[in-house]
C-alpha cells in the first residue's frame, strides 16, 4: 500500500508535530461487527523539523509589592500573589477573572490503585504543611524571577525548589527541581512526583494536546493516539468499582480549563510531555473512599500536572511494576 503522506509535509508549520494514522476497519457488516468498525489501528511519528515557534519576554509594566503576608505581582491585566508562609501562587487573576485560586502545589501522592501493594502511606502527607523556607525576587530583562526553597515538616528529608519567571504578558513559567534521595533511601519510591492547582468554581471544560482520548497509565499508554481531544471535568473521572486515581493523562503537551461565557482560561504549555488531570475531588478524597458513592464532588476544579506518576503493573494477581 502506497501512502503518499510526503506531499503533506511540503510546507511545515513552526513549533508543530506530525503523525501518520493509520486505520484498518470493516468494509462489510456481519452479525457480529458493523461496516467500519475498527480492528487495528498504529500512529507514527514522523521524523519532520519545523521551525520552533520564538517566544520573547520583559518585565516592562511588571511590579513587586512586598507586604508581611507575600508578594504581590501586577501586570497590565494579570496580578496574583506569592504567599511569604507557603511559597506558593495565590489568586492568580487575568483580566479580572480568577483563574487559580492556589498552585502548583507539590504533591507525591495518587490514590492507590487495584494493583498498588508497595509504597509509602506517609507520602499522603509528605507535602502537607509545606512551608517557604527560604523566598526571594529579582528582576530581569525578560521578566520578574521569584525564587522559593520549600520545607516538608512531614518529610524532613525531602528537598524541592521552585522557580516562577514571570513577564509581562502574565505568563509564568514554572521551573521545579526535586532532590527525593534522602527521602527514598529511608521510604523507597514514589507514586507520583507532581504538582496540584486549585482552580475555582466553573472551570469544567478541558482541551488538550496530547495522549487520548481517554485516561492512560505509564505503563499502559500503548493503546493511545497523540492528539487534540475535549471533554469535562466530570468525564474525566471514571467510577471504578473501588475508587482510586483516575482521569490521568500522558504524554500531555499543552492542558486548557476552561469557563462558559468567559473568554479567559488557564492554559498551560509543557517544555516536554508530562501527565494532567482535572477532577472535581481531591487525592484525599479518592484515597479514602471506598466506592463512588461515598464521594462528594467540590466545587472547585483540581488539576493535576505530573512528571510522572508510577505505572500499575499487575500486582492484583501477577508482578508489580517493572523496574524501568
Amino acid at each position: 500500500i502506497s501512502v503518499p503522506y510526503k506531499a503533506k509535509l511540503e510546507t511545515l508549520t513552526p513549533g508543530a508535530e506530525y503523525h501518520l494514522n493509520l486505520s484498518v476497519k470493516t468494509k462489510t457488516e456481519t452479525d457480529m461487527v458493523p461496516a467500519g468498525h475498527e480492528v487495528a489501528y498504529e500512529q507514527f511519528e514522523l521524523p519532520v523539523s519545523p521551525d520552533e515557534i520564538t517566544y520573547t519576554s520583559s518585565s516592562d509594566g511588571i511590579t513587586v509589592t512586598e507586604t508581611e503576608a507575600a508578594y504581590t505581582v501586577t501586570g497590565e491585566k494579570f496580578s496574583f500573589d506569592v504567599s511569604k508562609a507557603t511559597g506558593l501562587i495565590e489568586n492568580y487573576t487575568y483580566n479580572n477573572t480568577l483563574l487559580m485560586k492556589q498552585g502548583p502545589a507539590p504533591n507525591y501522592w495518587r490514590a492507590p490503585m487495584d494493583n498498588d501493594k508497595k509504597y509509602d502511606k506517609n507520602l499522603q502527607t509528605a507535602a502537607k504543611d509545606l512551608t517557604a523556607k527560604s523566598i526571594s525576587y529579582n528582576v530581569e530583562g525578560t521578566g520578574v524571577v521569584i525564587d522559593v526553597e520549600f520545607n516538608f515538616p512531614n518529610a524532613t528529608a525531602l528537598k524541592q525548589t521552585m522557580s516562577y519567571h514571570v513577564d509581562n504578558t502574565g505568563a509564568v513559567k514554572i521551573s521545579t527541581l526535586v532532590d527525593p534521595r534522602g527521602y527514598t533511601v529511608q521510604y523507597g519510591r514514589f507514586l507520583r512526583v507532581g504538582t496540584t492547582l486549585v482552580l475555582p468554581e466553573g472551570f469544567e471544560n478541558v482541551s488538550w494536546y496530547g495522549n487520548g482520548p481517554v485516561e492512560a497509565l505509564w505503563d499502559r499508554e500503548s493503546f493511545a493516539r497523540k492528539g487534540v481531544y475535549n471533554t469535562t471535568v466530570n468525564e474525566l473521572f471514571y467510577p471504578y468499582m473501588r475508587t482510586q486515581d483516575t482521569g490521568t493523562l500522558t504524554g500531555v503537551s499543552w492542558f486548557a480549563v476552561t469557563k462558559e461565557n468567559t473568554t479567559n482560561a488557564l492554559a498551560i504549555a509543557m517544555s516536554s510531555p508530562l501527565e494532567a488531570s482535572a477532577l472535581h475531588f481531591t487525592n484525599d478524597q479518592l484515597t479514602e473512599a471506598e466506592h463512588p458513592y461515598e464521594l462528594t464532588p467540590q466545587k472547585e476544579t483540581f488539576v493535576g500536572i505530573n512528571y510522572r506518576s508510577q505505572g500499575t503493573g499487575g500486582a492484583s494477581n501477577g508482578p508489580d511494576v517493572l523496574t524501568e
